[in-house]
């Protein structure tokens, strides 16, 4: 795709950098999206005229049946990441990061990044997992959503958080955006580690929302740094990949 995709390619790979570095090292981002956006650009202008020029033929040169080989399978790899094409239509991959599902019951239909495990960078060693979504009513995915929902959900956290523990976000760090929590749920359990030793094995769920002026701002960052509660975690190159896809196909209306 023409905008999404290049940065998904370069978000992937997002490296790790100390506070000296960072300012150089998020221009050579932008740089590097920026070349890449034209690089695909290319792409398709280039495939695009190779197959109006060279139908198929028993004389076709061998070098530019390859060359149409190749950028139509780049092309069709970005897609495939993307579950979309540069046009709007779905393409049904495993490979894609963000899913769409219609739920009958709710008549709803729920755009939703996978789960991924949180990055954490100073606190519990306990699993955290994410994931992001929004929701259209019906079946039809038309205009911004009203909100976009994050899913914080953990295990083995022994109730370190409850319905008031906030989260903040620094973006960039500069700013800085700050949610409570819109629901929380905290399941019971213990499990036994020896003949008479029993421990914890919480698990809690935390439910945030973003207005979608808030979600662009977080989607538009690169690089995103959180506090919840005692811990502290940075999304990585895969987690912004999928907010930024998220927008993407908002803006697609798919």
């Amino acid at each position: 795709m023409r905008i999404l995709l290049p940065l998904m390619l370069v978000l992937v790979a997002l490296p790790m950098w100390g506070d000296e570095n960072q300012a150089a090292e998020l221009e050579r981002l932008r740089a590097e999206n920026a070349e890449l956006k034209a690089r695909v650009v290319q792409l398709e202008a280039q495939l695009t005229e190779l197959t109006r020029s060279s139908p198929a033929s028993a004389d076709m040169d061998s070098t530019e049946s390859q060359r149409v080989a190749e950028l139509e399978q780049k092309v069709q790899t970005l897609e495939q990441l993307a579950g979309v094409t540069a046009t709007g239509e779905k393409v049904e991959s495993k490979r894609a990061l963000i899913k769409t599902e219609y739920y009958k019951k709710a008549n709803e239909t729920v755009v939703r990044t996978q789960p991924e495990r949180m990055s954490i960078t100073h606190g519990s060693r306990h699993d955290h997992w994410l994931s992001f979504a929004y929701a259209y009513p019906g079946e039809q995915l038309d205009g911004e959503p009203e909100k976009v929902t994050l899913f914080i959900q953990t295990q083995l956290t022994g109730g370190d958080y409850d319905a008031k523990t906030q989260l903040t976000f620094t973006l960039d760090a500069a700013d800085k955006l700050t949610l409570t929590p819109a629901s929380y749920d905290r399941v019971h359990k213990r499990s036994r580690t020896g003949a008479t030793t029993t421990a914890s094995n919480d698990k809690e769920t935390l439910v945030y929302t973003f207005t979608w002026p808030q979600f662009q701002q977080l989607a538009r960052a690169y690089e995103v740094e959180g506090t919840l509660g005692k811990v502290r975690f940075k999304l990585t190159g895969d987690q912004l990949a999928d907010l930024k896809a998220l927008r993407e196909r908002v803006r697609l209306g798919v």
